[in-house]
């Protein structure tokens, strides 16, 4: 598998969560569809209540899940390379349910 603007390395793909099942075409294709982003420490990639149909893989980076309480954002869990983000919203097209941030400088490839 050779290195894409979305991976460092060979290594780095090959764990790359779902993508570890797909053959080198599949994951050209999907890749295909794909937008390179960056984000800072701190910075958000889903704000909660937004209406966007993006969806997010990681691949560098870490990102947390913020939910809302009366006390205000709280993280929820931790999101790291090879796992996936705003799929709900992709598939249903409501509005984002919880805000997504790095915690961490972070890499994706997104489709939005």
């Amino acid at each position: 598998m050779g290195s894409s603007v979305f991976f460092d390395a060979d290594s780095e793909a090959a764990r790359a969560g779902f993508l570890a099942q797909l053959y080198d075409d599949e994951i050209a294709t999907v890749l295909g569809y794909a937008e390179a982003r960056r984000y800072a420490a701190g910075e958000l990639a889903i704000r909660c209540g937004e209406r966007d149909r993006s969806l997010y893989m990681i691949t560098g980076g870490g990102f947390e899940v913020l939910v809302p309480t009366p006390q205000g954002p709280q993280r929820a869990s931790v999101l790291r390379p090879g796992e996936i983000f705003g799929d709900l919203a992709f598939f249903d097209g409501k509005a984002r349910s919880a805000a997504i941030g790095s915690y961490t400088s972070t890499r994706v490839p997104g489709n939005g």
